[in-house]
């Protein structure tokens, strides 16, 4: 939403994204896509804000670009998440504003080699600085949801083994369970089956260890996580 308001706002606007999301959601749209940065976002390097903060100013430089903003997932604290929109060029005066309290300097500052070459070295070092902050800020902020709604599904996955266990508890009803409450349609129809599990069979690790234990008894249960695949959750098991 943020990235958007910014489109409404500045017609002429560039984007310049990171990450599959932003790709994904500004093609989807129709939307042009000046420069998309190909590496995942779910790995944050100085060197890669680097690269991004000095493509940035190269063209802030030469005038092709006249602001730059910066939108991103703010972790405010271990629960909350806030999407933020930040001016990073040109300076806002108060960005510079000494606080009242803040004793007056009588003495002038000396700039070595330069002003200008000072400045210079500080733009990039602050323009980096920011960026990888960004980066990481939004990275931290995707694993916290990931990590909440893996703990919602955790949560789910127990209750509805329980809900089971407190009825009848019998392969039937198990297979009536995942027919109303699986996510996985391909099984889902025939109540959960799925039939010649191998260690070649493509299942993910924990699902295919789980099933091919030797200890493995019919009417066992449990509940395992999926971290195998682009696809994560939790699966409730029966073995018939």
């Amino acid at each position: 939403r943020e990235a958007q308001k910014l489109l409404e706002d500045h017609e002429d606007t560039k984007l310049f994204v990171v990450g599959v999301y932003g790709r994904r959601y500004f093609s989807q749209h129709h939307i042009p896509i000046e420069r998309m940065f190909l590496y995942t976002a779910q790995n944050p390097t100085l060197e890669r804000a680097r690269e991004i903060s000095g493509l940035l100013l190269d063209q802030y430089d030469a005038g092709l670009l006249k602001k730059i903003f910066v939108v991103y997932t703010d972790m405010e604290n271990g629960m909350n998440t806030r999407a933020r929109s930040t001016r990073l060029l040109p300076f806002h005066r108060t960005y510079f504003a000494p606080p009242e309290k803040e004793k007056k300097i009588e003495t002038p500052f000396e700039f070595e080699p330069s002003l200008q070459v000072v400045l210079d070295g500080i733009m990039r070092s602050y323009l980096t600085g920011f960026i990888y902050s960004a980066l990481i800020d939004s990275f931290c902020s995707e694993q916290q949801a990931r990590m909440t709604a893996m703990d919602s599904a955790n949560r789910n996955a127990e209750e509805l083994l329980a809900q089971w266990e407190a009825g009848d508890a019998t392969e039937d009803s198990f297979a009536q369970l995942a027919q109303e409450n699986s996510a996985d349609t391909s099984s889902a129809s025939n109540g959960g089956l799925l039939q010649y599990v191998s260690p070649y069979s493509g299942y993910v690790d924990t699902f295919t260890q789980w099933s091919l234990d030797p200890s493995r008894q019919p009417g066992d249960t449990g509940i395992i996580q999926n971290t195998g695949s682009s696809v994560k959750g939790y699966h409730i098991m029966y073995f018939a």
